[in-house]
């Protein structure tokens, strides 16, 4: 059984919610205890390992994992056969960037998409904005109605706004 869930990595990095890389390593090091304790071994730790963290949700992570990987394959990084010295280097940096509340930051990319999907548009406005045409101060000041939802066709026709030219003032 220890040797599936070696196998496995990848799914049980899946199956961890913040792809926390501590509970990661320590599960990987059971599942090699276990493997000892039946005097068994595994040949292929390593590429099973690397399989595990390149599944982690954090973006940076993965490519910090790709660019070890990357020199692991060109043989200018060396990791030993039971991955102790590569399992010791991701938890720390795992806990770096835990500490440094960098762990499962969004990306700039990730950001704008979180940005856009915080908009309604607005009808008193004409703009999109963080309020939606219920909240709008505008509309209720003039002492006009609550603007109904804008239509579909109205929205979509103002979703084609490009990302480099959005910008976004807050009411």
């Amino acid at each position: 059984m220890a040797r599936a869930d070696l196998s496995s990595l990848d799914s049980y990095m899946e199956s961890l919610k913040d792809s926390n890389i501590t509970q990661f390593v320590n599960y990987t090091k059971s599942k090699l205890q276990e493997l000892e304790a039946a005097n068994e071994t595994t040949q292929d730790l390593t590429v099973n390992f690397f399989k595990g963290l390149a599944k982690a949700k954090d973006k940076a992570f993965r490519t910090w994992v790709q660019g070890r990987r990357d020199e692991w394959i060109a043989r200018r990084y060396v990791i030993d056969a039971n991955c102790a010295n590569f399992m010791e280097e991701a938890d720390n940096y795992y806990k770096d960037k835990v500490t440094l509340r960098e762990w499962m930051a969004l990306d700039e990319d990730q950001q704008t998409i979180v940005a856009l999907k915080a908009q309604h548009w607005c009808s008193h406005h004409k703009l999109w904005t963080l309020h939606t045409n219920e909240e709008c101060t505008k509309g209720k000041e003039a002492g006009a109605p609550l603007a109904d939802k804008t239509t579909k066709a109205n929205a979509d026709a103002n979703k084609k706004v490009n990302k480099q030219k959005l910008t976004m003032r807050v009411l």
